[in-house]
């Protein structure tokens, strides 16, 4: 009785190693080979740059790639925050990707950084004129590194870029403003792109401010006006004034 348990138990593993053989080398089998990409997500790379940063070989079977290693090397480009690839059966890859974008200029040791609205470094470039960004001036320029936040010694003026870059996108004013100076957080001033001076004292209550100065910017603009000073530095109604 004992042989004949035992003898089916070696039936019963025989059978059991042959399927899992079988089913991997069905899956090894070149049908499998990596020839379809789905990118997903908001991003300005292309699916050539994509496979080119993932670095897989194409004629490599889906299963037997390293989506791991292809998610690290796609990750070395600053400008992708997070990257998730998924296999689909039976030959193609998912790339959902999110991306960082360019939010602000700041001066660095060597030219300009170009940071994301968390003061991420996703270029450095000497020339900046054709970027429709704000410059942040009044910071002391210091070494960056790509991919890295930028090192601020004062931390308050770290959170006030972040700050001031995060209320002008969400009152879409952000291509609207030439240069955010934060040398004096006690008297933020910004000026717009076609030379309107807004003072915003020790940049309390920003949000609001924001929302009404895109108002107040309009309207000047309707009536063509593109200079003078804008003063928003009281809890009062802003007041216009010619420069």
């Amino acid at each position: 009785m004992e042989r004949i348990n035992t003898s089916k138990k070696k039936i019963i593993i025989g059978i059991f190693a042959f399927l899992i053989l079988t089913v991997f080398g069905y899956l090894f089998l070149p049908y499998f080979y990596f020839e379809n990409a789905i990118v997903l997500g908001e991003t300005s790379l292309s699916k050539k740059e994509i496979l080119e940063l993932s670095k897989i070989d194409k004629d490599n079977n889906i299963y037997k790639i390293s989506l791991k290693a292809a998610e690290g090397n796609i990750k070395s480009n600053p400008y992708i925050k997070d990257i998730k690839i998924k296999r689909k059966f039976p030959k193609t890859l998912v790339f959902s990707i999110k991306q960082r974008f360019e939010s602000a200029i700041i001066p660095v040791t060597g030219g300009y950084a170009i940071i994301d609205e968390e003061g991420v470094v996703l270029k450095i470039q000497t020339d900046v004129a054709a970027m429709q960004k704000p410059i942040i001036s009044g910071i002391k320029p210091v070494k960056v590194q790509l991919g890295k936040k930028i090192p601020i010694e004062n931390e308050e003026q770290f959170t006030a870029i972040l700050s001031m870059i995060s209320v002008s996108q969400n009152a879409r004013l952000l291509e609207s403003i030439s240069d955010i100076n934060l040398k004096n957080l006690e008297n933020i001033y910004m000026t717009t792109s076609n030379g309107i001076t807004v003072l915003l004292g020790d940049g309390s209550g920003l949000n609001d401010k924001m929302l009404r100065l895109n108002k107040i910017l309009v309207d000047l603009h309707t009536k063509g006006i593109h200079y003078g000073v804008i003063d928003m530095r009281y809890n009062s109604n802003p007041v216009y004034r010619e420069g």
